[in-house]
């Protein structure tokens, strides 16, 4: 019997070193790269311009040069899709003044004469939240023609005033570009 209760303690004592090993391997090497994270992606980040210094890397912004070079590298319609989301992102995320600095300029001189006017036309028009579904995409000329179908997010319905709209957008060159649509 007494063999029996040392063999049942020396296996509770191997079991608990195990468990205290295994907490403690789990919190070192798991736990521990979690909590300094930005340490180690700062030192993956060092590292890899040491390797490979003509890669940019993933916290480095992008320069006008390099944003126009990937434009450049773009087909016309996802430059336009991509012009299109810069623009309806800010509407969406509420950056209204911004959205107004994308507006051709008689477009908004004959429509949107001040900035009130066109805050009040995008609240008062599209959901709080949105979702576009692109249909057609055509070029007349210099200008882009986008005709987008507005869903309400949360309810699924679509916009009884704005169903389906187009927009216009000029690409006076790589990045830089102006918006008007259908009212």
């Amino acid at each position: 019997m007494k063999n029996l209760d040392k063999t049942v303690l020396a296996l509770f004592i191997i079991l608990l070193v195990l468990t205290v090993a295994t907490i403690y391997v789990y919190s070192n090497k798991i736990l521990y790269p979690r909590i300094n994270n930005e340490a180690i992606a700062k030192e993956y980040e060092e590292e890899l311009k040491r390797e490979k210094p003509d890669i940019i890397t993933v916290t480095e912004k992008k320069t006008p040069e390099d944003e126009k070079l990937n434009l450049k590298s773009m087909s016309e319609t996802d430059r336009v899709h991509k012009y299109f989301m810069e623009y309806i992102n800010n509407v969406d995320l509420g950056n209204y003044e911004k959205a107004y600095s994308y507006l051709y300029p008689e477009f908004k001189q004959n429509y949107f004469a001040d900035f009130a006017t066109f805050e009040n036309y995008v609240k008062t028009t599209y959901p709080e939240y949105m979702i576009i579904q692109y249909e057609d995409i055509s070029m007349q000329g210099k200008y882009y023609i986008l005709t987008v179908v507005i869903y309400d997010a949360i309810s699924q319905a679509e916009i009884t005033n704005a169903r389906e709209q187009r927009f216009i957008i000029y690409e006076n060159d790589f990045g830089d570009f102006s918006i008007s649509f259908q009212i």
